[in-house]
């Protein structure tokens, strides 16, 4: 459940007995009794030392924290716990079973999710995209291996949905304010217009395109109208180093 405002929300989690669910480290507000607190390496899953040291570098690379908080409830009643956001912005809840079981996600976007997700650093985009996309040069696949889980996901200010159909099969998104995009997509970069607009229009050089294949119906994409990583630069920009 999400509470408080658009901008600062808080998460409610009602954990059922014997379940067990991860999140991003420093993100919990409220730790009930009889809840048990671990951190994990990678993503969470049962494994070896040397495999879980791998997922840890993944997710490293990928902008995530090399380990996360797993909470796991040995009550026999349900808990409630309650998470809160570091920046401000919006949450944005995904069934992974409504979009074939994973998605693509930006750098440091994922926020919390039902245990047994796999999270890892993943290339799907070209080397142009890499360097002008003004995004992180590895992305991270978000997947529940059983088909079926749940992730929220956190974005900078507003986050809206938006479809790719083979009648529109293609959006040209503001470099940086890309959240994630199912899996079926093609992520490049586009010259954003002329010498002239590239230097008067205020808009940066580039876009983002992501593109609906040919063969493929339907493809999802989510936006932020507020990256932090540009507000952060903005304000350092204003003071002298």
């Amino acid at each position: 459940m999400l509470l408080g405002t658009q901008d600062f929300p808080l998460v409610e989690v009602k954990l059922e007995p014997g379940c067990s669910m991860c999140a991003e480290p420093g993100r919990l507000i409220q730790l009930p009794e009889g809840v048990k607190f671990h951190s994990v390496f990678g993503d969470g899953t049962e494994a070896g030392v040397l495999s879980n040291m791998g997922k840890a570098a993944s997710r490293m690379f990928s902008g995530e924290s090399i380990s996360l908080a797993r909470f796991t409830n040995e009550t026999d009643y349900p808990q409630t716990l309650r998470f809160g956001t570091v920046i401000p912005g919006h949450l944005l809840p995904i069934k992974l079973s409504d979009y074939g079981g994973a998605i693509i996600g930006m750098n440091g976007v994922y926020f919390l999710g039902s245990s047994g997700l796999r999270i890892a650093s993943c290339f799907r985009q070209s080397l142009g995209a890499a360097f002008f996309g003004g995004e992180s040069f590895i992305l991270q696949r978000i997947e529940a291996p059983s088909g079926d889980g749940a992730v929220l996901l956190q974005g900078g200010g507003t986050v809206i949905k938006e479809e790719l159909t083979p009648e529109r099969p293609m959006l040209k998104i503001d470099t940086g304010c890309l959240v994630a995009f199912t899996q079926n997509l093609k992520y490049e970069v586009a010259p954003a217009g002329g010498l002239k607009s590239w230097i008067f229009g205020g808009e940066g050089i580039f876009f983002a395109t992501v593109t609906l294949p040919p063969g493929e119906s339907k493809g999802t994409v989510w936006m932020e109208s507020f990256p932090y990583n540009k507000y952060l630069s903005l304000i350092k920009s204003k003071y002298a180093h």
